[in-house]
């Protein structure tokens, strides 16, 4: 497994700028955990999706496939929370889900060595 220092690097700056974006829509006391939480997935999703290289080109290819899918479940469901009025138990639950299924399959994909 390789990491590319660059695309992580531009990976943290579109992460910090939508998460931004995002929670400056929100204004009762869910804004900094909306941010914080817009963050963490759409790094992890979009680092994954563009940085990350393996041996072989179809795990490569299977998982900046599964990455960028789940980027864009991810960005939706940001969108959505942040222009609606939020409970925080059902925010933790859908996107802790997103978070957890997409580590799960980059493990399982990295795992298989296709």
């Amino acid at each position: 497994m390789k990491i590319n220092t660059f695309t992580l690097i531009l990976s943290l700056l579109l992460a910090v700028i939508i998460s931004y974006f995002l929670s400056s829509y929100q204004v009762d006391s869910n804004k900094l955990i909306l941010g914080i939480g817009c963050f963490i997935g759409l790094f992890l999703s979009s680092a994954s999706a563009f940085s990350i290289s393996f041996d072989y080109d179809r795990t490569t290819t299977l998982t900046r496939t599964a990455s960028a899918v789940f980027f864009l479940l991810y960005l939706s469901s940001q969108i959505y929370f942040a222009i609606t009025n939020f409970v925080l138990p059902t925010y933790v639950l859908v996107n802790g889900s997103l978070i957890i299924l997409l580590l799960l399959i980059i493990y399982g994909i990295a795992k298989s060595k296709h």
